[in-house]
């Protein structure tokens, strides 16, 4: 006579085994872990770097550098004369810059040239703009304070190193104004005057002393 197990107990096993199952679910569930069964994913929601049948490559940009233009700045010789010699400024090689380029002062090549520059390189260039009035040109060059430490025939110099950058930039009959923290200063010329300018090129070669220059251009003269 075969035993069979009471329906009560049948009963009972069955809704613990249905708690249990329920129980785990909830558990999946607060972990994060689907118990619903997998379903495909439309073609149209795959993120698309996972479309690519090979990872994506990252690619770096420089920018590409700024062209440069040739200018010239003049320095002081071994003989203390003024000397022209080249530099590169970038496009679209404004006045400042070229002024900028002379604050720089001598390049190593220069130097071993015998070539000096009465202008620290620590002086600031605050502006340097050209203007046109009545048909005479004016170059306003606006410096940093150091400019009123130079003293001496170094002060001399560093006005006619400016007066014939100016003027080879601009013109020979182009006017420089000199101010200091946008205050006009008046300068020495090589005859020992003070002015308070506008001061040209010509007013910076004494009779029998020419200019030396590293190019074919003629120095800056004015009859």
């Amino acid at each position: 006579m075969r035993f069979r197990r009471p329906l009560v107990a049948v009963r009972s096993s069955r809704l613990r085994l249905a708690l249990a199952v329920g129980a785990g679910a909830v558990v999946l569930a607060a972990c994060g872990v689907p118990v619903s069964a997998p379903k495909p994913i439309d073609h149209d929601q795959v993120p698309f770097a996972l479309l690519s049948p090979t990872p994506p490559t990252t690619t770096s940009t420089t920018s590409p550098s700024k062209a440069l233009v040739p200018v010239s700045i003049w320095l002081i010789a071994a003989n203390q004369e003024p000397v022209r010699v080249a530099r590169a400024v970038p496009v679209p090689a404004t006045l400042q810059a070229v002024i900028e380029a002379l604050v720089g002062g001598p390049s190593a090549q220069d130097v071993a040239a015998g070539y000096s520059t009465a202008l620290p390189s620590s002086l600031r260039v605050l502006s340097a703009t050209t203007s046109t009035s009545a048909g005479q040109s004016v170059a306003v060059v606006d410096f940093g304070s150091g400019f009123g430490l130079i003293s001496g025939s170094e002060q001399v110099q560093a006005v006619s190193q400016v007066v014939f950058t100016v003027a080879t930039y601009e013109s020979l009959t182009t006017g420089v104004l000199f101010e200091i923290d946008g205050a006009p200063i008046p300068v020495p010329l090589a005859s020992g005057a003070v002015v308070p300018g506008p001061v040209y090129a010509y007013q910076f070669v004494p009779a029998g002393v020419g200019t030396t220059t590293t190019t074919t251009t003629t120095p800056p003269t004015v009859p």
